[in-house]
């Protein structure tokens, strides 16, 4: 939305031949840029735990980021600095003292050799021990197959292209230890049928992911 915001101020400070707008790209060109960087800035000013962070140092990236959401988790002082949210100049001194550091990047990227089967591994785990800290009635069901609803966001028709997003990778390799329902809430807006970020495709309430068993359900909401 910014993009010619952006290039007037590169052409205002003469900076065309030091910044680059690559626009979107496809994971596997993401990841040669990641790999090619010295430096990954992620000043956000809410997270949760965010993907490209751990994309960055999968490739063996450094990081400065925003000391929000669950990003205070993923960044330790041996692949990243942490700096205050909505404060420039200490996102500055981040990016100058993460620039004149030598880091280990071989160790940077084995700290998040993960793979989604990994995460699946680790979700099924989780379940089972809240299994075991449950009644003794419940915990005689421990060795049948459990079964896991979730709700999670819609998943969009594009997951049929690409495999879909990382809560569908997760829940379609979890399926091989658990019964999975998925529910999708599809939030309504008064007079607008649907409002999505304008590359997405509209909700298509007859697609379903492959091996999950999805719901579908609507509910009004009130724009803020």
């Amino acid at each position: 939305p910014l993009r010619s915001e952006l290039e007037s101020f590169i052409a205002r400070h003469s900076l065309v031949n030091r910044i680059v707008l690559t626009g979107e790209l496809p994971p596997k060109e993401i990841a040669v840029w990641m790999a090619a960087a010295d430096l990954f800035c992620l000043p956000s000013h809410s997270e949760g735990c965010p993907n490209v962070l751990i994309e960055a140092m999968s490739c063996g990236c450094p990081a400065v980021a925003s000391n929000v959401g669950g990003i205070p988790e993923l960044l330790m002082p041996d692949n990243g600095i942490l700096v205050p949210v909505k404060n420039p100049r200490s996102l500055a001194e981040g990016l100058q003292i993460g620039l004149s550091r030598t880091w280990d990047r071989a160790a940077i990227s084995r700290l998040r050799a993960r793979t989604w089967d990994h995460v699946a591994r680790e979700t099924h785990a989780i379940c089972e021990e809240v299994i075991q800290r449950a009644q003794p009635e419940v915990r005689r069901t421990a060795a049948r197959r459990m079964r896991i609803t979730v709700v999670t966001p819609y998943f969009p028709t594009s997951a049929r292209s690409y495999g879909g997003r990382s809560a569908y990778e997760t829940l379609r390799l979890l399926k091989r230890w658990a019964n999975i329902q998925v529910v999708c809430p599809l939030t309504l807006y008064p007079n607008i049928k649907w409002l999505t970020p304008k590359n997405y495709d509209p909700p298509d309430l007859t697609y379903e992911p492959r091996e999950l068993k999805t719901t579908y359900f609507q509910y009004p909401a009130i724009p803020v």
